[in-house]
This record gives structure tokens, sequence and C-alpha cells, in this order.
């Protein structure tokens, strides 16, 4: 039986070399560019503060943790409501409802904050159907950061920006509702310089 060789040169030509380096740089090029660059973005460790209340549980935790001046970033609350306790739905009418509410600063600009889909409540005390949570919902606040000279130099020191407002809400059960209340809320995000 005749076995088939394959005939290796006894000497590699060193241009043959290089031109098949560069021809995978230039494949390898080509990829990056087809399927774009991976997100080189630094992120620090996941800031989360929990906060409990007698009626509800609150974790704050930012979408960004690092940002640039000048970038938009998301800020979020994943609230809990205990059980057998709702509260109401911003687009319910007549009844104290949930909000969250940035206090002003020159900072950054805040978008109107994001609430989910409400869920229908009937109300037997009152024979009446509310919009309201009482599952675990999501709030998410989009704010983009200032431009200004003095936020650029604190990005430069890699300072931390501190966002704080509050969550107002009047939490009630299947019998009555309790007395309204507020809860202050803090997030931290880290300054960093925008790449040039």
């Amino acid at each position: 039986m005749r076995s088939s060789l394959v005939a290796f040169p006894n000497k590699i030509d060193l241009m043959d070399l290089v031109f098949g380096a560069r021809s995978i740089a230039i494949a390898l090029s080509a990829i990056t560019i087809a399927l774009g660059p991976a997100d080189q973005t630094p992120r620090g460790p996941v800031q989360r503060n929990e906060l409990t209340t007698k009626y509800l549980k609150v974790l704050t935790t930012p979408f960004d943790r690092l940002a640039t001046p000048g970038s938009r970033i998301t800020l979020a609350l994943d609230i809990t409501p205990g059980p057998k306790i709702h509260v109401y739905a911003p687009e319910q009418q007549d009844y104290i409802p949930v909000s969250l509410k940035l206090e002003p600063s020159p900072d950054f600009k805040a978008s109107p904050a994001k609430y989910p889909p409400s869920e229908p409540l009937f109300l037997a005390p009152i024979n009446q159907t509310a919009k309201v949570y009482e599952k675990p919902f999501k709030i998410e606040q989009e704010i983009t950061l200032a431009r200004s000279g003095a936020l650029i130099r604190r990005a430069a020191a890699k300072d931390t920006l501190v966002i704080t407002g509050t969550l107002g809400y009047q939490a009630c059960d299947d019998r009555v509702c309790y007395r309204p209340d507020s809860l202050p809320i803090t997030w931290k995000i880290g300054l960093i310089p925008a790449e040039r």
C-alpha cells in the first residue's frame, strides 16, 4: 500500500513568514471591525444599598457604576412591598402615589422617572378598583451628567458623585392605608475622565 507523503521544504523563506503574519493581522482586524470593539468601560464594584422600612424593602442599584462627564446613566430602585401591602401607581387619581424625586444639582439633568405598568386591585371596603404595585417592581431614573469644568476636574481626580433623592409613598393593606412616608435615597457614582 502506497502512503501519501506531504513534502516540506528544508528552508522556510523569511518573506513567507512576514506575509503570513501580515495576512493574519489583516484578518483579525477585519473581524474586529465586523464584530465591533469589546466594551472596555471599566466597571467598579456594584454599589448596592438596601433600605428596609416597616412596609417596603428598597434596593438602590446603579446600572452604571462609573461615568464620564456628559454621559447618560440609569439609576434604579428595586422595591418589594411587604406581605399584603400595596402602594399606588403614579396614574392612580385621588390617592398618594409612589414617587421618586431627585434633589436638583448642577452636576446632572434628570429625565422623568420611569415606572412599570401597574396592576388593578379591587378594594372591597370602598368598592373600587385601584392601580397599584403589590409585587416587586422597579423604578428607573435616567440622568445626563454635565460637561462643566468643575465636573471634568472632579473626573480627572476620580472623585465620587453623590446623588440624593426621596422616595415618597403611602403603604396600604386590604383594610387600611397607613400614614404617608418618605425615604431618603442615595446613589454613589465613580467619576472617570473621558477617553481622548
